[in-house]
């Protein structure tokens, strides 16, 4: 016999009093018992090949225990994984009705789209508002300055002598001190570890490691934390300076400059005059932000219209949600689920001659499907209308429905706690006042 979930539920509830009306147990007992026991019903940990007779022989004290419908009831049934994947897809489809007014308001319903996908190449783009049309010619990328120092072998001793060794970073005209301690015991690897930590430490705007190669030797690579040409007055971005005898700076290559650092130079609108900037990246006209990824041949246009197949996804996406929803309701057997998904219906229903305008639709068993050749003739503004974050827009109207659906399956699952606290409270007064009538 297959229960429905609710019906699972109250007989549950009805073999647990039977069995507690023959019961000499302390509702104590009792009460701990059956709170373990809708524990593990709740976090799906029951035992599937379990009867539940352990549990009731626990309660009631007998060895033999009629158990031909506890093995659904206190196991955990089809019904138990039913709410599972209930609760599943009535997640998945809030997270998709949520996007779906975010999206009203964001990007998508803005042209932000590249109308020449090339661009992509050599930008990242993002638009506040409507992209406005201009050209653009990277002639240089920005760079942060990379030292690569001198190979040795890992494992060789450390040919600097004992004691204290300084040496000093300048960064952007900054100096930072810095003392690495050598002892006796010390190897390449080692001392270079001691003098990347120093490096490190001195909050300096940099970042050194120790770089490994296979056949045993190593170097120490600094970079700079940002990119950027030298400022005024400075050769380079950060060197090294020594201060000891014993040359730090020298033996392990501190200041073996692999990649000098660099602004990025760029033409916006075919200006007479190049611009420089030390990030790769420019703002137009207040609107759009564009990061540099290459070096382009020359000036490229950039144009932009509404990302259309980004919004098409998106309502795939939610198609799908909700005839997965749709069938998660039915197989639940939750006649409350049932008639609040009939309210997410009859809202899509009221609302079809706009929906249907944007290709989706019902069949007669409220199957939903999107026509994908109706949706990209929508108009941009009709899309905006039927699908927006304002009061009578598609989204907002149903997610009102979703919210109390998703509030009702919370004090199903045990998520809200109040809601439980109250139900056991009265369910267990009852079971202590039968149990004391039958002592």
């Amino acid at each position: 016999m297959s229960y429905g979930i609710g019906a699972m539920e109250g007989e549950r509830n009805r073999i647990l009093r039977e069995t507690a009306q023959k019961s000499s147990v302390g509702a104590s007992d009792y009460q701990q018992t059956v709170h373990q026991l809708l524990d593990k019903i709740q976090n799906g940990e029951a035992d599937k090949n379990s009867s539940g007779a352990a549990f009731l022989n626990k309660i009631t004290g007998e060895k033999k225990v009629d158990t031909s419908k506890l093995s659904e009831i206190l196991a955990g049934g089809d019904s138990y994984t039913n709410k599972a994947a209930l609760t599943k897809r009535l997640t998945d489809f809030q997270t998709i009705v949520e996007d779906m007014q975010k999206t009203a308001e964001g990007s998508l319903f803005l042209k932000s789209v590249a109308t020449d996908a090339s661009v992509y190449n050599y930008f990242d783009l993002s638009c506040k508002a409507d992209g406005t049309t201009f050209t653009m010619d990277v002639k240089q990328l920005a760079m942060e300055q990379r030292n690569e120092g001198k190979k040795v072998v890992l494992s060789d001793a450390c040919n600097l002598g004992i004691g204290r060794r300084y040496f000093d970073l300048t960064m952007d005209g900054k100096r930072a001190s810095l003392v690495v301690k050598l002892t006796a015991e010390d190897t390449n690897e080692s001392a270079m570890n001691k003098i990347v930590d120093a490096i490190n430490r001195s909050d300096a705007k940099v970042t050194a490691e120790l770089k490994k190669e296979t056949d045993g030797t190593g170097y120490i690579a600094v970079s700079s934390n940002g990119t950027g040409a030298p400022i005024e007055g400075e050769e380079y971005v950060f060197y090294f300076s020594n201060l000891s005898d014993n040359d730090v700076v020298s033996y392990f290559g501190l200041n073996n400059i692999a990649q000098e650092g660099q602004d990025a130079v760029f033409n916006f609108n075919n200006s007479e005059e190049d611009s420089t900037y030390m990030f790769n990246s420019a703002l137009v006209d207040g609107v759009v932000s564009v990061n540099f990824k290459a070096v382009t041949n020359g000036p490229v246009e950039v144009s932009f219209d509404y990302d259309y197949d980004g919004l098409c996804q998106k309502l795939r996406d939610y198609v799908s949600a909700y005839n997965s929803l749709k069938q998660a309701v039915i197989d639940s057997g939750y006649g409350a689920m049932k008639s609040y998904f009939g309210q997410l219906a009859d809202t899509t229903t009221e609302m079809m001659d706009a929906l249907s305008s944007l290709g989706i639709s019902l069949d007669v068993e409220g199957t939903m499907y999107l026509n994908e050749g109706f949706f990209y003739k929508t108009d941009m503004s009709e899309l905006k209308t039927t699908l927006n974050k304002a009061e009578k827009g598609y989204a907002a109207m149903i997610s009102k429905t979703t919210d109390n659906m998703n509030n009702y399956m919370n004090r199903l699952t045990g998520k809200s706690r109040k809601y439980y606290g109250l139900r056991a409270k009265k369910s267990n007064a009852a079971l202590r006042a039968i149990i004391n009538q039958n002592k």
